[in-house]
């Protein structure tokens, strides 16, 4: 597992927005090989994720992407080390873009222990940067909910780390129930698809819990992962990048 952060340079006269990620998406599809873009699309999970967002400076953006699989890496570093720039079909313009921080972690277990290094905190603060949604009963949910999150990480843990599986029915609900959401600052965001406008959500929420040490320490390596792995649907074109910057330097 490796991620990435580059620093984007966007054309002069041209509004930048987080929906850029899925014009970065296509880019990485274009940049290997069509069977290799035939297979992730076919995938129930595609082993990377990603997100752009504009920073204030003026021509200024961030994108962020962590690939998971050693396949995925296989095709993908040499796109995301060697090249300078990524077309973007829309809207239609070369994006320079310069790597300032990378990080690796050569295996599942070196995740967890990075995690559990973190410190034990009663509260967190998580940031979403792109728009945010879940659905149900194919309907978007466009406000962060504790047990929609928790099901969303839980699920993309399992699917991208099968080696460390979370499968404990009572534990997860445990973790329902002793987490929530304190204090919240939000505003509703779409995210432009070809055409489509996803609805979702951009902003802030402050979580507390009062886990018991176990859980915490599962909590921990599930919102780290939320960190690397977005959280929510369509993490892979954009949408549900988050932060939490109370995890030293992640």
């Amino acid at each position: 597992m490796i991620w990435y952060q580059f620093e984007a340079t966007t054309p002069e006269g041209i509004v930048a927005h987080s929906s850029w990620g899925y014009w970065l998406y296509s880019a990485l599809n274009e940049s290997v090989s069509p069977e290799m873009a035939e297979i992730w699309h076919q995938q129930i999970s595609i082993p990377f994720s990603q997100y752009f967002y504009p920073e204030r400076e003026r021509n200024r953006a961030r994108w962020n992407i962590t690939v998971f699989s050693e396949e995925a890496e296989n095709v993908l570093l040499p796109v995301l080390e060697q090249r300078q720039a990524l077309f973007l079909r829309e809207p239609a313009c070369s994006l320079p873009l310069r790597i300032i921080e990378k990080r690796a972690f050569p295996s599942g277990s070196d995740f967890l222990d990075c995690a559990a290094a973190l410190e034990d905190r009663r509260r967190h603060t998580i940031q979403f940067w792109t728009p945010t949604a879940f659905k149900h009963n194919e309907t978007y949910q466009i406000f962060p909910d504790i047990h929609q999150m928790l099901q969303s990480l839980v699920r993309r843990w399992n699917q991208l780390m099968p080696e460390y599986p979370l499968l404990d029915e009572d534990a997860l609900r445990m973790l329902e129930t002793q987490i929530w959401i304190q204090d919240y600052r939000l505003q509703s965001r779409r995210f432009d698809l070809k055409g489509h406008r996803v609805p979702g959500f951009i902003g802030t929420i402050w979580v507390r819990n009062r886990l018991p040490a176990p859980l915490l320490e599962v909590w921990k390596v599930l919102l780290l992962f939320g960190v690397y792995a977005g959280v929510g649907i369509k993490t892979a074109l954009g949408m549900g990048g988050i932060s939490c910057p109370e995890l030293t330097n992640h």
